[in-house]
């Protein structure tokens, strides 16, 4: 946070990255990414798919269709639910929770 705050800023616009154009036109970080991506050699990853990795493992993690949408902006969960198939088995591994705790209450005396 405190990064961000010495960030240049533009009036009239509340982006991080404004354009010099200022308003709400963000700028492209095209470039920039390439070169991050060539200093890392990580020559074949991009944004998209950090987003992707960030919303899958959010929804494996269990939390919320809704919520994991609302963080990618998301205005409808049928767009969100294209990352809920990422989950190793979220199906069994609710399944094996659930009886868990079910055992757990039935072994109390």
């Amino acid at each position: 946070m405190e990064l961000l705050k010495l960030l240049p800023k533009v009036s009239g616009s509340e982006l991080v990255f404004p354009s010099a154009a200022g308003g709400m036109t963000p700028i492209s970080i095209q470039k920039a990414w390439a070169k991050i991506r060539e200093a890392a050699e990580l020559t074949d990853l991009r944004l998209h798919d950090l987003r992707h990795n960030f919303a899958s493992s959010a929804v494996s993690s269990g939390n919320s269709l809704y919520i994991v949408g609302k963080l990618l902006g998301h205005t409808q969960t049928q767009t969100t639910q294209r990352y809920a198939h990422l989950a190793a088995d979220p199906l069994h591994d609710t399944a094996d929770s659930v009886s868990s705790k079910l055992n757990e209450h039935l072994k109390k005396p």
